[in-house]
């Protein structure tokens, strides 16, 4: 999240972290879409509940943010 005139823009990435630890971004494989899909929704609605609620900012998505692709054939 990053700071913005009248609250905060969000983006985010799909991915793992390595066995080295380095973070390699991927798409979700197709088994976890639909959990990784209600828990990203589940976060979002809990942190605009925060944001616009509480302390009466605007969160928008980044315009770097594209649609994200969850599902992959795995």
């Amino acid at each position: 999240m990053k700071p913005t005139e009248t609250g905060f823009e969000y983006s985010y990435l799909f991915g793992r972290f390595d066995e080295t630890g380095n973070w390699q971004g991927d798409k979700v494989p197709a088994k976890h879409v639909e959990e990784v899909s209600a828990t990203v929704t589940s976060f979002y609605e809990k942190l605009k509940s925060v944001i616009e609620g509480e302390f009466n900012l605007d969160i928008q998505p980044a315009s770097s943010l594209k649609e994200a692709s969850l599902g992959s054939a795995a």
